[in-house]
């Protein structure tokens, strides 16, 4: 049985951005060697990256400062992992690009977006999150 006056949403560890950080970085890097530039900048450059790259395979979280979405009835709360809390009136998919979506928080003043990976998700957590966009 869905129950849609709550919902909670744990975000997991995400291979798929980490993936898709790896080829757009290995893009990045390949421009970057092959590039008419001073051969130090471009080691600089090429330095950058794989630290980079490095940071993300570390921590493998499109949005690493929040680790649980919850809704309870009438507001949505973003919780990081310091265990603060973010309290928003609504939320909206913006845009579903098939391997992740950016969702929208909105409050009177306040607006939080962020990128969230189907495979960061269990299986009934987008479904669920399309009803309550809509019955809201």
């Amino acid at each position: 049985m869905l129950i849609l006056s709550e919902c909670n949403i744990v975000l997991e560890k995400s291979n798929n951005y980490c993936r898709l950080s790896l080829v757009i970085y290995g893009f990045t890097g390949f421009i970057l060697g092959t590039s008419a530039l001073f051969f130090p900048i471009k080691l600089l450059g090429i330095c950058i990256l794989l630290y980079q790259l490095f940071a993300i395979f570390l921590n493998p979280f499109p949005a690493p400062r929040f680790r649980e979405i919850a809704y309870n009835a009438k507001q949505w709360i973003l919780y990081e992992k310091n265990g603060a809390a973010h309290y928003f009136e609504k939320h909206r998919v913006v845009l579903d690009m098939g391997i992740c979506f950016l969702l929208e928080f909105t409050q009177e003043k306040q607006r939080k977006t962020m990128v969230v990976f189907f495979d960061q998700l269990q299986p009934g957590d987008y479904r669920q999150l399309k009803l309550i966009e809509k019955i809201r």
